[in-house]
């Protein structure tokens, strides 16, 4: 499989984060509206193979990935400044990906160089009624909220893919998945993404075999039985996903929770892998053929000796 990069605006607020599992839901839409039950059908046959049609990263700011977890700091003492530090250091959320690309090993000082390039989001909390449809009227004490994500105006955003797919079809996929909009409240004029480029010259950076390196996976995922990690370091969060399309104005259009490692958890292993993860089948209580991503594309690094402030 091939490595891309597709970029993409961002040109509205959006109400759900940008994450992989989410975009690969609009791109499943996209091949049902655009292409046929029949199409969708095979594209998500092809994951049970060992080469999955389209392998997502989570949208990253562009130049950007995601934080790698490092071993915790191995220092006895700390002063109150290297405290502090380590606490903003925690706070970060990318790093420029020009450092995995060109080798760099990356520990704390890496990280500490990023702490000024996280300002690119604001939330913007909104206030809203439950109304009676019965007497189209506001229920009372019905308020609830809801936060919008807007990012800098027009920003842009990279996701990188695997794919054995030509570059025109990804491009026609994204394309079809964008015009049915990102997440929730598309219908309001949010999540409005447009394409902006893609580049199919992408290629990670490769190690020799008996060099110690860590894997990081891209985006959120539940390993497969395939996956053997070993030294695994994570953050784990609780999935609550939801139907798009029809699914979501009929019936129960919640899916079952799942626990996910989240993007940037790193691993050593005994073989180089280019991908982890499972597509996770019997995710609601009601439709047996829903399916969610939690697959990952993976990179390599270096890890650098001390990891100290």
């Amino acid at each position: 499989m091939r490595v891309f990069k597709l970029s993409f605006q961002i040109l509205s607020p959006l109400m759900t984060p940008l994450m992989a599992d989410t975009l690969w839901g609009i791109i499943c839409w996209g091949i049902r509206y655009f292409d046929g039950e029949k199409a969708l059908k095979g594209f998500l046959s092809a994951y049970e193979t060992s080469s999955p049609p389209l392998i997502l990263s989570d949208p990253f700011p562009s130049g950007y990935l995601p934080v790698p977890k490092l071993k915790p700091v191995t220092k006895e003492k700390m002063s109150k400044e290297e405290y502090g530090k380590i606490k903003k250091i925690k706070k970060i959320e990318f790093i420029k990906a020009k450092y995995f690309f060109d080798k760099v090993p990356i520990n704390y000082s890496i990280l500490e160089e990023s702490i000024e390039n996280q300002k690119n989001l604001k939330t913007q909390a909104r206030l809203h009624n439950v109304v009676d449809r019965l007497t189209n009227t506001v229920k009372e004490n019905s308020l609830y909220e809801k936060v919008e994500l807007w990012y800098r105006k027009k920003s842009i955003f990279d996701v990188y893919i695997l794919s054995s797919i030509s570059k025109d079809e990804i491009v026609r996929i994204f394309l079809n998945a964008f015009l049915i909009g990102y997440g929730a409240d598309t219908s309001l004029g949010k999540g409005h993404l447009q394409f902006v480029s893609i580049d199919e010259g992408v290629i990670f950076p490769s190690f020799p075999e008996n060099e110690i390196v860590r894997g990081m996976a891209l985006a959120s995922f539940i390993p497969s039985p395939r996956d053997k990690f070993d030294q695994i370091l994570y953050s784990l969060k609780t999935k609550y996903g939801k139907l798009g399309g029809e699914f979501a104005i009929k019936g129960n259009p919640f899916k079952k929770p799942l626990l996910m490692y989240q993007s940037g958890a790193t691993f050593s292993s005994s073989g180089r892998v280019s991908f982890v993860g499972t597509l996770v089948s019997n995710v609601h209580s009601s439709y047996s053929f829903v399916k969610h991503y939690a697959l990952a594309p993976v990179i390599y690094f270096k890890e650098g000796e001390e990891n100290v402030i």
